[in-house]
């Protein structure tokens, strides 16, 4: 859908003045495409955490309040994965609004 992957399964955390994401060095370069297989791909290095998605957790909630995680001694965002939704269309279009 356009983005680029930092990581898959894995991924490190790091402040550089504001929170920051990358894959282990040990992570090999590969996306688990569910029903298909392990696909290769080509990592982006480093990318700012704007927001969190807890995937284990579902809601059916149509306009839940909003949740923050403490990342790095920052607020970010807290969204779970809706119950029978898109999650990547959803959360693309959620990086794509303007922030308040």
């Amino acid at each position: 859908m356009g983005a680029g992957l930092v990581a898959d399964d894995v991924t490190e955390v790091f402040l550089d003045d504001v929170p920051m994401a990358r894959a282990p060095s040990s992570l090999p370069a590969m996306i688990e495409a569910r029903g298909i297989g392990l696909l290769q791909t080509e990592l982006v290095p480093q990318a700012q955490a704007f927001v969190a998605l807890d995937l284990a957790k579902s809601t059916d909630v149509r306009m839940p309040e909003p949740q923050f995680i403490r990342l790095m001694g920052y607020d970010v965002p807290l969204l779970h994965r809706p119950a029978g939704g898109p999650v990547a269309a959803m959360l693309l279009q959620y990086l794509k609004s303007p922030s308040e």
